[in-house]
């Protein structure tokens, strides 16, 4: 954890998941100061005295929030916060959504054990883009037959070189460049090269940028 991360806030509505997660934020990731709050009356109140908050661990069914629009107000007033959303959700495209709207995170509540959900909270507070990488890899979210289908858009991907394709989405799984570098076999500065290469190629400028550019929906229930 950086020195200059201090304040980290978990907005969440259930007791004892609050609780834990606080605990975990303090004790395993290092937070100087945690605060709690179990709605988004609380959250907000909080938001507009403590104007360092680094960290904020947000339940997507928050009572009083908005869901998506919560998201992009929190993004666009405190950009600087790293955001992990929590949720029971595990359809790709709302998963997605939750990410360009400006989410660091994805995390879901059924997330396997404490180890897991430990490394999902470092991967944001460090900077990077959790997402889990079984949603990422799934190509058909659930739903009805007849509604949009929003998957990963492998057009985009065979644009990338093999190594870049590798490195990318490993990336939007919310590795670091370190970890990536170390699961691959080659060295962090490779791993910028690969990254600066696909972002050049997909035309953006950053994780995020990249997630959104690779979201396609399509009409399903309809000959292609």
């Amino acid at each position: 954890m950086t020195e200059t991360r201090s304040i980290a806030v978990v907005a969440e509505r259930h007791i004892f998941y609050n609780a834990g997660l606080a605990a975990m934020l303090r004790r395993e990731v290092g937070f100087a100061k945690v605060i709690r709050v179990h709605d988004y009356g609380s959250l907000a109140k909080i938001l507009s005295t403590e104007f360092s908050v680094d960290f904020l661990a947000l339940d997507f069914d928050l009572p009083g929030s908005s869901g998506l629009a919560t998201i992009r107000e929190l993004h666009e007033k405190q950009p600087a916060m790293r955001m992990a959303v929590f949720s029971d959700r595990t359809d790709l495209r709302e998963v997605l959504s939750i990410i360009s709207a400006g989410a660091h995170g994805f995390i879901p509540k059924q997330i396997g054990n404490g180890a897991e959900l430990l490394k999902a909270l470092q991967t944001v507070e460090e900077d990077g883009i959790f997402v889990p990488a079984e949603l990422l890899e799934r190509q058909r979210p659930q739903g009805d037959e007849n509604e949009d289908e929003e998957t990963i858009n492998l057009e985009a991907l065979s644009g990338l070189t093999d190594r870049e394709q590798q490195v990318i989405r490993l990336l939007l799984a919310g590795h670091t460049n370190k970890v990536i570098a170390r699961e691959l076999g080659i060295s962090p500065s490779t791993v910028k090269v690969h990254v600066h290469a696909a972002f050049r190629t997909l035309g953006v400028h950053s994780r995020l940028a990249a997630l959104a550019a690779l979201r396609v929906t399509r009409r399903t229930g309809t000959e292609a």
